[in-house]
């Protein structure tokens, strides 16, 4: 039995509560009217999984209402020292691109040499996240998950298969930091077409302008 503060909830299927900066993901049947900052009260039976202990077949109890908790500001490289899976944390990084999927939306921030993705598993509040700009510093508040691409052997997964990503509970948990540099690459190549166009036209108007001179001249010469 664990009590916590209700910080991701999926009515019918997953809820994490955390407490005195600890965190436990829980599978439930359940699903109570309950929303992000509710004190709830779960009993059900631990189980193992590759990013760690959870707990199944939870049965929930509403303890009641309470303000949400506000997210840990943590580094891409934090997570890497496991000490904030399923916690509800904060990241800045640079906003690279957004990947479209039937039934999630990813994005993909850079913090100096450090990769994350960020993922949205409710499609109908990911219309905000078109608006983003690539090269944006954005910050974004979700929960921190570990996740493992394959499974676990005698010799332990490589560290390219574990990784860390944060799962967005809404597109209000992406806020826009600061708008992107106008000096893009793209920006970059218009201003060199441009200035390669300005630069011939002002050499065919140079060799035009010494042609003219030329049959001036052999008009004067010719009279003469």
């Amino acid at each position: 039995r664990v009590a916590g503060t209700v910080t991701y909830f999926r009515a019918g299927e997953s809820l994490i509560l955390e407490d005195g900066g600890r965190a436990l993901f829980v599978t439930t049947a359940q699903a109570p009217f309950i929303e992000l900052g509710d004190r709830v009260e779960a009993i059900g039976f631990p189980a193992p999984r590759d990013s760690g202990p959870i707990m199944e077949d939870a049965i929930l109890r509403d303890i009641g209402p309470g303000p949400q908790l506000q997210p840990t500001p943590v580094t891409i490289a934090d997570l890497s020292s496991g000490s904030f899976n399923y916690n509800l944390v904060s990241i800045e990084g640079r906003f690279l691109s957004r990947v479209q999927e039937p039934y999630r939306e990813v994005l993909l921030l850079q913090d100096k040499s450090s990769l994350l993705l960020a993922e949205l598993t409710e499609a109908e509040n990911s219309h905000a996240l078109q608006k983003l700009q690539d090269g944006s510093m954005i910050r974004i508040s979700g929960i921190s998950m570990l996740d493992i691409t394959g499974t676990w052997n005698t010799g332990g997964p490589g560290a390219s298969a574990i990784h860390y990503k944060v799962l967005l509970r809404s597109s209000n948990d992406v806020q826009v930091v600061q708008p992107p540099s106008w000096w893009t690459m793209r920006h970059i190549i218009y201003i060199a077409a441009i200035l390669g166009v300005l630069v011939l036209l002002f050499v065919g108007l140079a060799i035009y302008s010494r042609i003219e001179r030329w049959r001036l001249q052999a008009v004067l010469d010719e009279r003469e």
